[in-house]
């Protein structure tokens, strides 16, 4: 196009390659994106809670027995105590500055490649 075409107000022609990436880079398909994940997952959780009221509503009248009751204290008792111990791990290698050292032996790794 030349000049004169701009001035007479004529838009330029769209390829497909150029409106392809304008719409990938632009905050409109950023926000359609983002939607589409937002309800995708708000579906999900409906399916979720729909089938959890659904099994609790079957196993209305059931009793649990003894060994039901143990086998749940026991699994929440252990998921307590492997949570609370990789949290301490996690606290105890963040104090001692296993973190600190982990990364200046990739960074001397580095160094030693480099200068080979």
């Amino acid at each position: 196009m030349n000049d004169t075409d701009h001035s007479r107000g004529i838009p330029e022609p769209i390829t497909v390659g150029a409106l392809s990436s304008s719409f990938l880079g632009s905050q409109h398909y950023v926000t359609m994106k983002t939607a589409l994940v937002i309800f995708v997952l708000l579906a999900l959780l409906g399916v979720t809670v729909g089938w959890v009221v659904w099994g609790w509503e079957q196993t209305a009248g059931t009793a649990m027995g003894f060994h039901g009751w143990l086998a749940m204290i026991l699994g929440i008792v252990f998921t307590i105590v492997v949570g609370c111990g990789l949290m301490g791990l996690m606290f105890y290698s963040s104090r001692y500055g296993y973190d600190e050292r982990a990364s200046d032996l990739s960074d001397r790794n580095e160094k030693n490649n480099g200068s080979h």
